[in-house]
This record gives C-alpha cells, sequence and structure tokens, in this order.
C-alpha cells in the first residue's frame, strides 16, 4: 500500500476530469505525462470526498495500487494507459 502524507488544505488543486461511472457513482481522473508518484491534487480530492476509487492516465502499463492517505482513508488508484480511455468502466470492473 502506498502511503501519502503532507496535504495542505488550503492549496490549490486542480483535478483533470470527473467521471460519472453508472457502476461506481463520482470518480476522479487525472492525466499524467510521466511516472508521478506525487498526485497531489488527486490526493487533496480523495482526502475531501466519499469517492473510493480514481483513475490516473499515463504512459506506463495497467495497474491497480491500494493508496493510503495521512488521514487514515484509503482508496483504490487505478492506473491505465492513454490509449485505454475509451474503455475506462469495462476496464475497471474486470480488474475488480
Amino acid at each position: 500500500m502506498q502511503k501519502i502524507n503532507n496535504l495542505e488544505k488550503n492549496s490549490q488543486a486542480e483535478i483533470d476530469f470527473i467521471f460519472k461511472s453508472r457502476r461506481y457513482g463520482i470518480m476522479p481522473v487525472e492525466v499524467k505525462s510521466g511516472h508521478n508518484a506525487h498526485l497531489k491534487s488527486l490526493q487533496l480530492f480523495m482526502q475531501q470526498s466519499p469517492c473510493t476509487s480514481a483513475v490516473r492516465f499515463w504512459g506506463q502499463s495497467k495497474s491497480v495500487d491500494k493508496v493510503e492517505l495521512s488521514s487514515g482513508k484509503t482508496f483504490t488508484l487505478h492506473n491505465l494507459p492513454y490509449y485505454y480511455a475509451g474503455e475506462m468502466e469495462e476496464i475497471i470492473k474486470n480488474r475488480e
């Protein structure tokens, strides 16, 4: 499990997209150009929302991480290559 610390509540954060899934409800989506483990905006969003899953599109292969924030909240981070954008909901459904 990946543990995240040091989130600042007053920091500015932007989520790239919000996806409304029929099965999972609202899911934040981040698009990253490289292997960026920080994901500060996504972490801040997840800290303050009831969401339990998020998606990161990136240039790496598919994977799933369980992320633990400093508050103890955990969420599932689905890491998907860019070319899976149109199949996001189906891929997430099949990985659980």
